[in-house]
Order: C-alpha cells, then sequence, then structure tokens
C-alpha cells in the first residue's frame, strides 16, 4: 500500500501535485488520503497508475476547500468539455472561417438594431469573438454567453473549473 510519502515522492518525481482528499461531501476532513493531480493528458496518468498500481478517478472541490472531495467516480478518458457544461445562456463555437463565421453569427441579427451606435457595439463585440475564434488552436472551443465571448477552453482535460467548482481526474490508492 502506498502512503503519503510515496504518493508525495511520485507526485513529485514526476512534476505533478500532491493534494489530500476527503471522503466528505462538504470539503469538511474526514478519512483524509492523498492524491496526486496535474496531469497534462490521460496517457500520462494511465502510465502513472499502471507503474503504481493507483485508480484514475473524478476529484472535486469548491472555491475555499482545501482538501478534494472524493468521488469514488473511475476516469477511463480525459473530460470532454462543452458549453453544457456552463448552463443556460451558454453556447460553443468551433474553429471556422470568416464566412462561415459572418453567416451563422452576424447576418440574421443586422435587421434588429434601429440604431447606428448599437449595431457598432454589436459589431464590435462579434469582431472580438471572431478574432478569439481565428487565434483558437483546432483542440479548443470558444465558449460564448448570451452570444458575447467568455472564454477559450480545451475540448479534453484532466481539469476543468467554472464558477466555484473545480473538477480534477487524479490518482488514488485504493489497495
Amino acid at each position: 500500500m502506498k502512503n503519503k510519502a510515496d504518493l508525495r515522492e511520485i507526485a513529485e518525481n514526476n512534476g505533478l501535485t500532491y493534494a489530500e482528499s476527503t471522503s466528505g461531501t462538504n470539503g469538511y476532513p474526514s478519512n483524509i488520503k492523498g492524491i496526486i493531480i496535474g496531469f497534462d493528458n490521460f496517457k500520462d496518468a494511465e502510465e502513472l497508475a499502471e507503474k503504481h498500481g493507483l485508480s484514475i478517478e473524478f476529484f472535486t472541490k469548491k472555491d475555499g476547500w482545501k482538501l478534494w472531495e472524493r468521488t469514488n467516480n473511475q476516469a477511463h478518458e480525459p473530460m470532454k468539455n462543452s458549453s453544457d457544461d456552463y448552463g443556460d445562456n451558454y453556447s460553443q463555437l468551433e474553429k471556422m472561417n470568416e464566412k462561415v463565421f459572418y453567416e451563422s453569427e452576424v447576418k440574421d441579427s443586422l435587421e434588429n438594431f434601429d440604431n447606428l451606435e448599437d449595431l457598432q457595439n454589436f459589431l464590435s463585440k462579434k469582431q472580438e469573438l471572431f478574432e478569439e475564434i481565428e487565434n483558437m488552436e483546432v483542440d479548443e472551443i470558444v465558449i460564448t454567453c448570451q452570444g458575447e465571448y467568455y472564454e477559450t477552453i480545451k475540448k479534453e482535460s484532466m481539469y476543468f473549473t467554472h464558477d466555484t467548482n473545480h473538477v480534477t481526474i487524479g490518482l488514488i490508492d485504493r489497495s
């Protein structure tokens, strides 16, 4: 069985983070166990888990909590991120060219303006949004909130945060 020192050493030797987790659902310390987090990709987590006999699982945390909550849910692949993770009024955009962007995000809305100032404001926000789309990588998506740029995120990740909630994929000793 791996003890805290072993997990700390494994984390340190692999450029990862050692953290502590709780079985409590409110961040309160209960049955504290060490975990390893901070993976860049799922393959690295799989290799380290196999090498040390560890389990790959999801852990959650809220802002202000010192401990990660153990969900006891195994992870079999990286998280698939989308606007669905954010709630209502959010959507996502993939990489596209200017013509497709204009057709899908601008053209139909132009008739909704009755003054130049509002139209300029709308076009300015759409220009900012398109610049973010131009600058994003193919493995990313742009998240919008009510049609305006919110953030750019990876389509797949080992860590996700929104609002005060954090989710990560990490390793734990279940032996």
